[in-house]
């Protein structure tokens, strides 16, 4: 770590204490992250995640700490980064200051996310989401929409894997997964796909499982029978195609 940081950033970072991705300059406070975040990573890259993004536009939704935000931009990606709290006073903040990033992240919800509030994007990082949500397909057919066709999407998310033969998804009433009242459900891989192809997605991939997490990708395709589906649920016309009903 350069030691000509301000003594106010180093006192920042050691006494933040709840960070979830394991940047490299916490080794140096030997500071814990809750996640294994180079283990995600490489499996992303492994699904794809291109390593040159110069003139793309990257959407981290759940952005936390901000690791795959600051990553994408390294790449060259121009990046909106969005999390459901204020995260630049957290660890985000702090880790612009470290690397010198004038990034402020946005606070939204994915289900208030709309193209016309942010545009369309060619890549969507999904990370750490999906389990949480009440509303997991509501939640695809957001990100869908918020995606150029031929985009991709990369998930990465708690996964149940006592069943892979069918769909499935374990649901977690309260707080009966790990005491943690915002886990809703573990899809398995097949459940995962099954949701993606539902909101428009195709191509599915997804790794092998990381414990009991798994990452996927998806590419963004026009399907107007499963648009006119969707459609009658949220209302004819809120995105690409106007069907007569």
């Amino acid at each position: 770590m350069d030691t000509a940081l301000p003594n106010v950033l180093e006192k920042k970072i050691v006494e933040y204490g709840r960070w979830y991705h394991d940047f490299d300059f916490l080794k140096t406070y030997d500071i814990s992250a809750q996640q294994q975040t180079g283990k995600v990573l490489a499996a992303l890259d492994a699904l794809g995640l291109p390593q040159d993004l110069n003139g793309a536009r990257v959407l981290d939704i759940g952005c936390c700490d901000g690791f795959f935000s600051f990553e994408m931009q390294r790449r060259g990606a121009t990046v909106v980064s969005v999390d459901y709290r204020d995260v630049n006073p957290l660890g985000f903040g702090i880790a612009c200051e470290f690397y010198g990033y004038e990034n402020k992240a946005k606070v939204d919800a994915v289900y208030n996310m709309t193209p016309d509030k942010y545009g369309q994007f060619d890549i969507v990082l999904f990370l750490g989401i999906l389990y949480h949500l009440r509303n997991p397909l509501l939640a695809l057919d957001r990100v869908r929409a918020l995606l150029e066709t031929g985009g991709s999407i990369f998930i990465e998310t708690h996964a149940n894997h006592t069943n892979e033969s069918s769909p499935t998804a374990a649901y977690y009433p309260r707080d009966t997964h790990i005491g943690n009242y915002t886990d809703f459900f573990g899809p398995n891989s097949a459940c995962i796909e099954a949701w993606l192809t539902d909101a428009e997605f195709g191509n599915y991939s997804a790794s092998e499982p990381i414990k009991n997490r798994i990452c996927a990708t998806a590419t963004a395709v026009d399907d107007e029978t499963t648009a006119r589906v969707r459609d009658l649920e949220w209302g004819v016309g809120k995105r690409i195609f106007q069907v007569a009903l």
